[in-house]
This record gives C-alpha cells, structure tokens and sequence, in this order.
C-alpha cells in the first residue's frame, strides 16, 4: 500500500543521537551492551526535571501534569509491546534481571494451593539466556523444590557445531503436563539468531495442556525486531529501554489473561495498592523522569515508520503498523552491516585464521550481533582457543577508535554447549535438575569477542573493524 524507501542513516538516524556528534570519529560498536540516547529522550527527562519534578498524585497543575507524563511513557511501552490490557500491564524498573527476580519471588509468595506452582511441577530455561531469564527461575525452583530442566541451542547446519541457534522444534522433547513455565529468549545477546517466539509459545501450550506460562527476554532482540505479545501469545516479555535507544530503565510487561495477572500471583507492593502487575511487581517505582524519557522510543520508531507514507496515511496506519514499518526498514538496513563483517569473519582470509562465528553464519534471521573466537582443530571435531578473545579486543581498546568487548556476556552455559577443550561442558538436552540442584558451569572468563552493531552504525564503520581484524588476527 506504501512505499518502503531504504534507510539512510547519515540524514534519519545518527542527527537524532548527541553522542555520535560529538565523537564522530569513535566507532560505538558494543550496543548490545547499552545504546546510544536519543536527544528527545534527554530532553524529556531535562524538562520533566524543571516542569513537574514533583510527587504524582495531587491535584495542582505541576502534579497533574507529572502523573499524565509517566502514564503516557507506560503507555508508550504498552503499545511498543503491543499488550492488551494498557499501562497497568507494564512495570518499570532498573534492570531486567530485577524484574525478573520481582516476578520469581511474586510467584513463589503465595501457598501451593493459591499460587502459581504445586509439588510436581517444572521449569525450563534456556542455554542461550541471560542470567536475568535463568537465575530468578532457578532460585524459585530451589525455594519451591521444583524441576528445573534445560533447553540447550543446537548447530543450525548440522556441519558446523558453532552455529548454535534455540531451536523451538527441540521443545516436545522437553517440555510435558508438568511443566509450568518455560523462560526463554527471543535473541540471544550472544548468538545474535532470532528465536521463532511465536512457534515456541505455540508447542509450549499444546504440550501442556494450556497450563504452561513464558516469559520472553527481548533485551537482544528491540532494538532489531519488532516485539508483538498478541501475535506471540506469551505470558510476559521483558526488554531494556537503555538497549533501544533510551535512559537506563527496563520494563515487564504481562498479558492481562496471564494466570500472572490473577490473585494467583503475589505482591511486592503495599497491601492497599491495586492489584495489577504495575503495582505488584514494581515496590517503589523508579525515577519518574526516567521513566518520562522512555517516551521519546515510540515517537522515534513512528518518525522512522512514516517514511514514504503521507501525514493522513500515517494516521491511518496507526502507530503499531508504523513501528513495524521502522523495523522492516531497520532489519533491511542492518543486513548490510552483517553482511560486510561475516563475509570477511566466515571468508577464506578468515577461515585461515582459525576465525569461527559462534552462532548462525548467515545474514537471515539475525542481527547484527556477531561473536566469534579464534581456534585450531586439536582432533576430529574438537577445538582450543588459538588466540584469546582478551587479546584481540587490547587491541582496538589500545587505538581507542572502537568500542568493542570480549567475555560471556552474562550467558555461561553457551560456551559448554561448543566442542572446546574445556574443564564445563553442557549436559544433555533437556536435562533435568530436580528439587532446583541447578547447572551452574563456572563461567568461561575469555568468552568470545563480540561486535554488535545497530542502525546508526554505517558501512564504513563496519569496514574499519574489519581493517583492524585483518591487522590483528
């Protein structure tokens, strides 16, 4: 119906962001780590700080005024999640891995008859997660003597044991009618690969019967991908504002016909608090003028959507279908990037030095989140670093002209899932770990280098890394 013109970052994108101004000639290559601020976001919070820096709540116009600006940013979230239900589906706080912890505890506080799991019941989590979608589930399970199970990524070419992806057709074989909640993510920060969110709901209740809840970590995924909880039909989702674009908050967002959303879950909250998760799972709140700042996302996103659409065809669309115009253009856009730096990392130059991408070598179904390690083969099908990761990213800390990180990013149980000479290794799919006795691999400190890039970063950037590497390795 609309046109769909390429992006350009130089006119639409990097103008929005300060910092890409003021260090022009510094490459900002770890955004899976943090992204860059959008200027409308900080002056969001600088005018929420000196208009309404008051208590919500009242009655007097400063007060009112605040009230509406932190609802409008909790429904900004709603609508970048796509939840039925509105603002009060949506908590706000400082971290995913808080968020999550809020909810484990809120679902472990009432008894087996009224809460949320019974003796018998099970958890699964993934291999490819942050520790913020594994370890609060862990620790419930120990709490409440449950199982804990283990969805581990699998080779998506069976010829290559690096190109780990979370494969959702390895579900029926892990998860049963015991089982009542399966966290997983829709992008690991690490293997870059998209997870098919939607299908693995899907396997999730027709294996249990309809009982079994999930909870998607999409920290990896939004600022690449667009999040959509209704066409998923998850339970809760989980994403980082400072990820996409914003100030240092994270939110939860739960389904209202989510057994989450019911008396069956606890509160963390005052007792004379209403009862939606907003106020269950968020004790205190956070900073009003964050939260604020969070706003300026889904304008952004739209600004971004309307291209190629007229002022009256963008009211039509409405700003679910202009976000998702943003991330098609986004995904197009960011395929180029990918492309430069695994055609170089997975070529013959890279290949000769011992250069293996840890996840999906291809450009498909994938951001622009690249990890990969420097090895030897030591036998048939078994590999040992032949240079640390530490070593190769000294390097470009020492030019200070890109910032890039090596290490495990918070996901450990990755790495044993490789065929390395390592003293870790994973067990098998699906393994179970009764009564919460967890699988807690000491971490791999050298990890992986990785490079992660996002729609500001522009092909020349892309090729300098590139320069660097071909000089280093």
């Amino acid at each position: 119906m609309f046109s769909l013109p390429p992006l350009d970052p130089e006119t639409e994108v990097r103008p929005h962001f300060p910092a890409l101004a003021k260090y022009p000639d510094f490459t900002f290559a770890d955004n899976a780590g943090g992204s860059q601020i959008l200027q409308s976001s900080l002056d969001l919070i600088s005018d929420y700080l000196v208009s309404s820096n008051v208590q919500l709540g009242g009655g007097y116009p400063h007060s009112a005024d605040a009230g509406k600006r932190v609802a409008d940013a909790k429904r900004a979230t709603a609508i970048l999640t796509n939840v039925e239900g509105g603002d009060g589906q949506v908590v706000l706080g400082s971290s995913t891995t808080q968020l999550a912890t809020n909810l484990a505890h809120a679902c472990g506080l009432k008894g087996k008859m009224e809460g949320l799991f019974e003796l018998g019941d099970e958890i699964v989590v993934t291999a490819a997660d942050h520790e913020a979608n594994v370890g609060p589930w862990v620790r419930l399970a120990k709490q409440l003597n449950l199982t804990i199970r283990y969805w581990l990524p699998t080779p998506i070419d069976h010829n290559n044991p690096f190109s780990l992806h979370l494969d959702p057709a390895q579900l029926p074989s892990i998860v049963n009618g015991r089982t009542r909640l399966v966290a997983f993510t829709a992008k690991s920060n690490l293997l870059g690969h998209a997870t098919d969110v939607e299908e693995a709901v899907r396997i999730v209740k027709e294996s249990t019967g309809g009982k079994g809840m999930t909870v998607v970590d999409c920290v990896a995924d939004c600022p690449h991908q667009t999040m959509d909880m209704k066409a998923w039909g998850c339970d809760a989702v989980m994403f980082s504002h400072y990820k996409l674009f914003g100030p240092h908050l994270s939110a939860l967002v739960i389904s209202p016909s989510s057994p989450m959303s019911s008396f069956r879950l606890g509160t963390l909250g005052h007792y004379f608090h209403p009862t939606d998760p907003s106020y269950k799972l968020a004790p205190g709140g956070a900073p009003y003028e964050l939260q604020v700042g969070c706003s300026a996302i889904l304008p952004y996103l739209t600004t971004l959507g309307s291209a190629g659409v007229s002022e009256s065809g963008a009211k039509a669309l409405g700003d679910r279908k202009l976000v998702a115009r943003a991330y098609l253009r986004i995904g197009t856009y960011e395929e180029k990037l990918s492309e430069v730096l695994l055609s170089w990392l997975t070529g013959e130059e890279g290949k000769a030095k011992g250069v293996k991408v840890v996840g999906p070598e291809t450009k498909e179904g994938r951001s622009p989140t690249i990890s990969f390690m420097v090895v030897e083969e030591v036998g048939k099908g078994r590999y040992r670093k032949r240079m640390k990761s530490a070593d190769i990213v000294k390097v470009f800390d020492e030019e200070k002209k890109i910032g890039i990180k090596y290490g495990h990013f918070y996901a450990p149980r990755i790495l044993p899932c490789l065929p390395l000479e390592q003293e870790s290794t994973a067990p098998e799919q699906g393994y179970a770990a009764e009564k919460g006795d967890p699988w807690l691999p000491e971490p791999e400190g050298d990890g992986v280098v990785r490079i992660s890039l996002v729609h500001y970063n522009t092909v020349e950037e892309v090729e300098k890394i590139v320069s660097v590497l071909k000089r280093v390795l």
